[in-house]
């Protein structure tokens, strides 16, 4: 990871990502489970916000190398959420 910039973007990024494939779906699908994928939607948001919120409360360390894991350790978490939300969306597609 290059940076907490480059982290924060990443954040946002796939985070609009699911949002806008949740909103895609519910267009496409109206009446059909909307409920599940507007759900989905707002964990995508409230992930968002939380790994943002670890971001900025996240303090000072005594080394790099505590910092850099802490920093790939959020970015693994939002890696996993993110393709977890994902895998969800693509449940209520199939069904």
């Amino acid at each position: 990871m290059a940076s907490i910039r480059s982290l924060k973007k990443d954040i946002q990024f796939l985070t609009d990502e699911v949002i806008s494939d949740c909103y895609v779906y519910i267009y496409l699908n109206p009446g059909k489970k909307t409920d599940s994928a507007e759900k989905i939607a707002l964990d995508a948001d409230n992930l968002r916000a939380s790994l943002i919120n670890k971001i900025h409360n996240c303090g000072k360390f005594e080394n790099s190398r505590k910092s850099k894991a802490y920093f790939k350790g959020l970015f693994e978490n939002l890696v996993n959420d993110v393709n977890k939300q994902f895998e969800q969306l693509s449940e209520l597609s199939k069904n």
